[in-house]
């Protein structure tokens, strides 16, 4: 199952606005807790345990890569109408100061 979060975003006026996620997502990682969105610990999730088909996705990776890879992030994109702007992920918590992240696309 995907989560649909809430994010946090601070405006000009110094108000946060709060946006519910159109992108469902799901963190898998057996090292660290993850957060949804770095700015806020209020955010932090377990992530959940590898499944034991990601293993080996995690696997194939690696030996593509030649990288290794502590986590995978699942985001569902739905219809083509939902995406996500330019981002960093350098604040997740876990990742190391100079992450490597790798896309693979399911359709």
């Amino acid at each position: 199952p995907l989560d649909y979060p809430t994010y946090s975003f601070a405006q000009a006026t110094g108000i946060s606005k709060e946006v519910a996620s159109k992108r469902g997502v799901a963190r898998y990682c057996e090292d660290f807790r993850q957060r949804h969105q770095q700015v806020s610990t209020q955010s932090d999730v377990e992530a959940r345990r590898f499944e034991p088909w990601m293993r080996q996705l995690i696997s194939d990776v690696e030996k593509a890569s030649g990288s290794i890879f502590n986590c995978v992030w699942l985001n569902e994109y739905r219809d083509g109408r939902i995406g996500i702007t330019w981002h960093t992920d350098l604040g997740h918590i876990g990742l190391g100061p100079n992450p490597v992240i790798t896309s693979v696309s399911g359709g």
